[in-house]
């Protein structure tokens, strides 16, 4: 008997900025939930903190934006994300927290 056949699906440097609908592809979201859909289990790498009250920390470059936009992921398909390691401190302990 061999095992059950599991696919997988993942994606990068996902960056919420606006919801999807505001895109000049308003159907982006339908268009990535075909592909997520194809798989068991799709998992994205959000690359930017979602900070609910904390401030840019003091560097060079920094983003976030409104944890509000988090469903968007949802719509997308994605059950999962991880949060790039090398912004994860742009908005400080408090937004690593949020």
């Amino acid at each position: 008997m061999s095992a059950p056949k599991i696919t997988l699906a993942f994606v990068g440097d996902v960056m919420l900025t606006r919801p999807l609908d505001m895109l000049k592809s308003p159907d982006r979201a339908a268009h990535i939930r075909r592909l997520t859909d194809t798989a068991d289990f799709a998992i994205a790498n959000l690359e930017m903190a979602l900070p609910e009250s904390s401030a840019p920390a003091d560097k060079l470059s920094t983003i976030g934006s409104d944890p509000e936009l988090v469903g968007q992921i949802a719509e997308c398909g994605f059950q999962a994300v991880t949060l790039a390691n090398n912004h994860v401190m742009d908005h400080g302990p408090s937004g690593l927290l949020d």
